[in-house]
């Protein structure tokens, strides 16, 4: 049944429309058609909001910048009960007009338990989508006002659930960091907005890498360690992985840690640096086939005088020395090995003695 009321309204299903159509139905679905029929590929149904910058009909005359264009709205009814807002896509013009286009936004917003959900979802007319914000600056921006995290979440079998967001002061893990955090792990990783440092297991990362955590056992020989650095290779003779020290940007690297397995699966250490140029040196190797520490230098205290080796409790068991050098505040002596007997040299006065030995049985 068709209706036009004396204002000129028309209802559909309703003799007291409130608006210019009001298409009204009691029961099922209440839906409306509208069919195309033609072989043109573009040709097509469509439904057309417009607006004219001018109060006479017919006229048309240029939009501005922030202007509404159209709006489609869903209603409920509240509990007054009346017909109340929930839920909208509005058009919104997004720069001055041009010949052939005018630049428009479209806006998603939806109301919560108590208020709406300002540019919930902005479709911005540059291409840009926002979340949260009007004026995404990249691709894809989410804007909140407090911490804003983007959720991943695995439904499979034994998936879970990740999340990747921006703190704010609010946070735990305080302001301005990257933090990515696992459903079950709490807050994994973070990278600090201030200095760049990046944290493993802390908020408040000292370095620019700093790990924490409790030492897990790994690998075949049960070790408990925090960093696990793994060759894929696979377990042969020769295989190696290590870290490598550069403190001058780019070039050649300073330093560095090596560790390389042998046929029997033994493990050993290198520890090492560079002379400046791409020549190698290993100072210290640690074998663990041998249980051996072998150094390619002197072994220096800090301060003359001033460390011990050994102690008179862990003494060393034997020392295989060519010259002993001896030295104090008082003495200067040498030790030197003759064929038939040890002879003593005071670098002080220059004078040598022997110490004659008797054979024993």
């Amino acid at each position: 049944r068709l209706t036009i009321d004396e204002s000129g309204n028309v209802g559909i299903g309703t003799t007291g429309p409130d608006g210019k159509l009001d298409v009204s139905h009691a029961g099922a679905t209440n839906p409306i058609y509208f069919t195309n029929y033609d072989t043109t590929a573009t040709d097509e149904s469509s439904i057309q909001l417009q607006k004219s910058n001018s109060v006479t009909l017919g006229t048309v005359t240029e939009t501005d910048d922030g202007d509404s264009l159209g709006r489609i709205i869903w209603r409920g009814v509240n509990t007054v009960p009346a017909f109340d807002y929930g839920a909208w896509i509005r058009g919104v013009q997004n720069g001055d007009a041009t010949a052939t286009t005018v630049p428009t936004d479209l806006i998603f917003e939806t109301y919560g338990d108590s208020a709406r959900n300002d540019n919930q979802l902005v479709l911005h007319h540059d291409g840009n989508v926002g979340i949260g914000t009007d004026s995404p600056a990249k691709p894809l921006e989410i804007a909140h006002s407090t911490d804003t995290f983007i959720r991943l979440n695995n439904t499979g079998t034994n998936g879970k659930s990740w999340y990747i967001g921006s703190s704010a002061n609010a946070s735990a893990a305080g302001a301005g960091k990257l933090i990515f955090s696992g459903e079950d792990s709490g807050d994994s990783m973070v990278i600090d907005n201030a200095n760049g440092n990046v944290g493993i297991g802390t908020t408040s990362p000292d370095s620019t890498l700093h790990a924490e955590g409790t030492p897990v056992t790994t690998g075949g020989g049960k070790v408990a360690g925090i960093l696990t650095i793994d060759n894929p290779a696979g377990a042969s003779d020769g295989n190696k992985a290590g870290i490598v020290f550069n403190t001058n940007s780019g070039g050649t690297a300073n330093a560095f840690i090596t560790a390389e397995q042998d046929g029997s699966n033994h493990g050993t250490l290198y520890f090492g640096g560079y002379d400046g140029t791409s020549t190698r040196s290993t100072v210290l190797t640690l074998d663990a086939g041998t249980d051996n520490a072998t150094f390619a230098g002197n072994v220096l205290p800090s301060a003359n005088n001033s460390k011990d080796l050994g102690s008179p409790s862990l003494r060393w068991d034997n020392v295989y020395a060519g010259d002993l050098h001896l030295k104090n505040e008082t003495g200067d002596w040498t030790v030197v090995e003759g064929e038939e007997e040890l002879f003593l040299h005071n670098n002080l006065t220059g004078k040598k003695y022997a110490i004659m030995m008797r054979e024993v049985e």
